[in-house]
């Protein structure tokens, strides 16, 4: 697209300087529909889910940060919602759905679990469902002590 520009008259004026192109920029961020989850706890990584996770003592409560992102470390589509269950203790959650935006390394929120006097194992599940319902889950267990 060009446009030519009337003001531009006289000797000083060539047939470029008479044009101005208009461009524009798009940036377009393709994501996968497959969740990868990376937890921490209380500003940990959990890299084995075996043997990183801490326990958890009578009236004591410990904080879950998940990074949400796809294979290529994009953000997932937008709309994907997070659930996350907790089969012991007291869960402290309010939900989250991906925003609409482009970001590299995904998207983050946060659960907490309370040991609201239960002695046992909490079996946790947190649940990534995209838009067109593609579903993707990681469990876990954590001591409550």
């Amino acid at each position: 697209m060009y446009l030519t520009l009337p003001q531009c008259q006289g000797d000083l004026c060539d047939s470029s300087a008479m044009t101005t192109y208009i461009r524009k920029a798009l940036v377009l961020t393709m994501s996968g529909s497959t969740a990868n989850f990376t937890v921490s706890q209380n500003g940990s990584v959990i890299n084995d889910f075996d043997t990183d996770i801490q326990d958890i003592a009578n009236g004591d409560s410990a904080t879950f940060s998940v990074v949400l992102s796809d294979s290529a470390d994009q953000i997932l589509p937008s709309g994907t919602t997070l659930s996350v269950s907790s089969s012991e203790g007291e869960l402290t959650f309010s939900g989250y759905t991906v925003p609409d935006r482009n970001s590299a390394g995904g998207t983050s929120t946060s659960f907490t679990i309370t040991n609201d006097d239960n002695t046992g194992t909490s079996f946790v599940t947190l649940t990534a469902t995209t838009p067109k319902g593609v579903v993707t889950e990681l469990s876990f267990f954590v001591t409550l002590l």
